[in-house]
């Protein structure tokens, strides 16, 4: 094989000048806005549970990308998403638990549990303390396992 064929396998190189970075003012207003209408969805009450589905999976993606900023506030997404989220007295939501505890986890991680914990129904707070636990025996197990492989 001649040097010509090995250069014809390799990847292209990508071009970043082009690319839409996250904190980009423009792209965030957009996720804002695009968030909001999505998340109607989540009020229709005949909505089918792949649409839920879908519209949770949409809003994972968008807490992580969004910034604080636009997320906190009465009238940021968070508050508006768990909101809707919660509002929601269907029987299906039970099937989407793993999606809604991500988004939740998210927003933990990026604006604190007491914050998550103001704007989430009294109902459902139980779920913030159920993260936080799970996080706990996760981050003992890691430090009793290098304890463990201390002690021999």
């Amino acid at each position: 094989m001649d040097n010509e064929d090995f250069e014809s396998l390799r990847k292209p190189k990508r071009d970043y000048r082009n690319m839409i970075k996250a904190t980009d003012p423009e792209f965030q207003t957009f996720l804002s806005k695009t968030a909001r209408i999505v998340k109607l969805f989540l009020k229709d009450k005949n909505a089918p549970h792949e649409l839920i589905r879908s519209v949770l999976q949409y809003l994972g993606v968008v807490v992580s990308l969004l910034d604080i900023s636009a997320l906190k506030g009465d009238d940021g997404i968070a508050k508006q998403s768990l909101e809707a989220v919660f509002s929601a007295k269907r029987h299906n939501m039970k099937k989407h638990m793993m999606l809604i505890r991500k988004i939740v986890s998210k927003l933990i991680k990026k604006m604190g549990s007491t914050w998550v914990r103001k704007a989430m129904p009294e109902e459902h707070k139980a779920l913030v303390t159920y993260i936080e636990r799970m996080w706990r025996k996760k981050q003992n197990k890691k430090i009793k396992d290098k304890l463990g492989a201390l002690m021999g």
